[in-house]
């Protein structure tokens, strides 16, 4: 992991004791400025990923794992591709697969 390359994740704390997460850095990165921002993972349900390149999701693991342990602890996972493709006329059709390489 290249320690000058930006990390991307973003923690937004709502009033509700809740914690919402745009991407998951990569590596133990994540961790640790939750800890030092003083974000208990009990406070994280929502994870939004932008993308899948590893400085997004890598962190999703650690996060997960670290979570595991924690019984009131629970992490819904949204991906930006399906909040994209889903059809907001009819809120009753699921979202479509996400596209393949070579449907791009």
């Amino acid at each position: 992991m290249n320690a000058e390359r930006a990390q991307t994740s973003i923690a937004a704390r709502l009033p509700n004791n809740e914690t919402i997460l745009f991407d998951a850095s990569s590596g133990t990165i994540l961790l640790g400025r939750l800890e030092t921002a003083g974000i208990p993972l009990e406070e994280i349900h929502n994870l939004f990923v932008s993308h899948q390149h590893f400085d997004h999701v890598g962190g999703l693991v650690p996060l997960l794992i670290s979570m595991a342990s924690l019984p009131e602890a629970f992490l819904i996972l949204f991906r930006a591709i399906d909040i994209i493709l889903f059809r907001a006329i009819d809120v009753t059709t699921p979202p479509p697969p996400p596209p393949t390489m070579s449907n791009r």
